[in-house]
């Protein structure tokens, strides 16, 4: 009798789960399938965990939602000023295999299956990454499965920002018109902007070894390092076969000076936008007054070109830094490496050099 009702209790709870259970068809856009791991070892460090890949297109019951933090708890809150929760830690509880499992809700496409009275329970989540630092702009929220948002991840739009900066390249070097050549790089630094703005650091998932593994990701980091010297080139170009006699000084003078500028604009204004006037107006209305509206242009140019360097710049670093660090944890060897040459750098600010024997040598105090 006592194991009967063990029984119709289980049987009562496995039905109140497939009720409550909605199918979602797994649509990954950054790979071929999703990951999977037990409601009960969600931490990403825990290997006694079972890990379950699941591929695009197979259909799996979502019985709940919940956010998790980096550490595998629940989290309290989502999207506050300062909130360390992005939009990969939204997670869909699944029902899979006779178990549980926790998979990014953003990967799971509401299905044509369930019935008509049914809701998608991730309706009102913003999968916009970043959402805190764009709020100011009153964006749409990210629908991650509509044909604008799979062309955001795709190829294509990196592919023509870099054919487009390489025309404006060409362009300088062969015509050596530099106001024609403007038009390439504005659209290609407009393409890169507009998906920064919209996945973040998404836009280069290709070359972020969490998705496509560390083999892709050296290979995706080389069209990246690719912009950034095409950037450098168009730089060095445009500061070079200039026609009229552009003042660069106040150019650097206000590049330089915008970072304390803002600092000091944020802190009494309580936004950064009056020292970017400021530092950028003064060496437009310079090379303004004394060319006309060819200055203003070039000036234009010159500044959105040292910006696109220097991000370009930051960015292959920043990717740098996932593929070492994806490295590092995939080989002891190189770990190794390189917490030695890390610990060596840490400890150049507590030597000096002194004069042995008729040589200077540094040595660590």
């Amino acid at each position: 009798m006592k194991a009967f009702r063990i029984l119709s209790l289980l049987f009562f709870l496995s039905l109140t789960t497939l009720v409550m259970a909605q199918k979602y068809e797994v649509d990954c856009l950054v790979g071929p399938e999703i990951k999977a791991t037990p409601v009960e070892k969600p931490t990403e460090y825990d290997g006694s965990r079972t890990v379950l890949y699941i591929a695009n297109g197979t259909l799996v019951d979502v019985v709940g939602r919940t956010v998790t933090g980096p550490d595998g708890r629940t989290a309290s809150h989502f999207g506050d000023v300062g909130d360390s929760v992005d939009v990969r830690q939204i997670k869909g509880i699944i029902h899979y295999d006779g178990r549980r499992y926790l998979v990014e809700a953003r990967w799971l496409k509401f299905a044509d299956e369930n019935p008509p009275s049914a809701t998608d329970r991730f309706a009102s989540d913003n999968f916009r990454p970043r959402l805190q630092l764009t709020s100011w702009l009153a964006m749409p929220h990210l629908d991650v499965h509509s044909a604008s948002t799979r062309m955001l991840y795709s190829r294509w739009l990196p592919f023509m920002a870099l054919l487009l900066m390489l025309l404006a390249v060409w362009m300088t070097l062969r015509t050596r018109f530099l106001v024609l050549s403007a038009l390439p790089f504005f659209a290609a630094v407009g393409i890169v902007i507009y998906m920064a703005l919209m996945i973040d650091w998404d836009a280069l998932w290709w070359c972020n070894p969490d998705y496509v593994g560390i083999e892709n990701a050296i290979v995706g980091i080389i069209p990246v390092a690719l912009f950034m010297a095409l950037a450098l080139m168009y730089l060095l170009c445009v500061t070079t076969f200039i026609k009229a006699p552009l003042l660069i000084w106040p150019l650097v003078i206000g590049y330089i000076l915008q970072w304390p500028a803002m600092l000091v604009s944020a802190h009494f204004t309580g936004s950064i936008w009056p020292a970017l006037l400021v530092c950028y107006g003064i060496p437009v209305l310079i090379n303004g007054l004394r060319l006309r509206l060819y200055g203003v242009v070039m000036t234009l140019v010159t500044l959105v070109a040292i910006h696109t360097f220097v991000v370009a710049l930051a960015t292959v670093v920043q990717v740098s830094l996932w593929i070492m660090m994806a490295m590092a944890l995939a080989s002891p060897l190189i770990a190794f490496l390189l917490s030695t040459i890390i610990g060596k750098y840490q400890h150049t600010k507590n030597g000096r050099w002194v004069l042995r024997n008729g040589k200077w040598v540094y040595v660590y105090d």
